[in-house]
């Protein structure tokens, strides 16, 4: 283990540690200031494997470019009488100083709890909030004004769209978002999962149908499928839960699909309680 302190240009600390960040790598910022100039940086210190020191030093790099600036110099003292007409000088600011100083222990007590959870507790908690959810959704569907279902759709469309937005504008590469979409949508069309989740509903619908309108358990069924089963935060929330037990995003999508649950279950009937299955597998 080895302890990074880097100094960087304030200019340059936010994207510094966004890039070391979705990478995984945890960073301690401090606000500091020097050099000749005397101008306001930023030390950065993380605890890094040494088998990822270049992987480190290679995103300092590329994020703290040294660039040329023009300033006006301080005014030397002068005589009574003298005057100094000051004349932009060209100076080269930015790049980092990097530390790397060896450590004969690192404790983080993050990694620690992230080792206790148990990898899976979040999709158990957003199984749970979607059989709750309906359940209440069903219970209570003639209760529940249209308006105010209405208004719940708005405020989960507005919450995701935001958070989307979020998380894109923090993609360094906008090819690989794009690239990704465009694969799964090949992919998607490719192993025909569209016509899958409709098969399967369909056979719900056969299985369980005692009358009544017709399609409306399967219709619920893919509706909700594809609702809580489509889209990034079940993507990236899955994969920390699995691989780090962070179950941050899924707590978050847990929460949107239970009071979406609430909502199609109330206006589609019980078939929203199959989507549960979809949610685990």
């Amino acid at each position: 283990m080895k302890l990074l302190i880097a100094v960087v240009h304030s200019e340059d600390a936010s994207s510094t540690m966004d890039a070391l960040n979705d990478r995984g790598i945890s960073v301690t910022r401090f606000v500091s200031s020097g050099g000749f100039l005397q101008h306001k940086n930023v030390t950065l210190m993380s605890g890094i494997e040494e088998d990822r020191i270049e992987e480190v030093l290679g995103l300092i790099k590329e994020n703290c470019r040294t660039r040329s600036e023009f300033m006006n110099p301080m005014p030397p003292l002068v005589e009574p009488g003298d005057f100094f007409v000051p004349y932009p000088v060209e100076v080269q600011v930015g790049g980092a100083t990097v530390f790397i100083v060896n450590v004969d222990e690192f404790i983080s007590e993050q990694m620690k709890r992230g080792q206790d959870m148990i990898p899976g507790l979040g999709t158990a908690l957003n199984t749970g909030t979607v059989l709750v959810g309906a359940t209440l959704g069903l219970t209570l569907g003639r209760v529940i004004p249209a308006s105010l279902q209405q208004t719940i759709r708005v405020a989960v469309g507005l919450f995701v769209a935001v958070y989307g937005i979020q998380l894109t504008f923090k993609t360094r590469n906008p090819l690989i978002l794009l690239g990704s979409v465009l694969i799964g949508v090949v992919i998607g069309e490719a192993l025909r999962l569209d016509d899958g989740v409709q098969a399967l509903g369909r056979w719900a619908e056969r299985r369980t149908h005692r009358g009544g309108e017709p399609g409306r358990v399967s219709l619920a069924f893919v509706t909700t499928s594809l609702l809580f089963c489509v889209g990034p935060l079940t993507i990236l929330g899955s994969f920390l839960d699995g691989t780090k037990g962070d179950i941050t995003v899924l707590a978050i999508k847990s929460t949107l699909d239970g009071f979406s649950s609430i909502v199609f279950a109330a206006t589609l009937g019980w078939g929203v309680l199959l989507s549960a299955v979809s949610v685990v597998v």
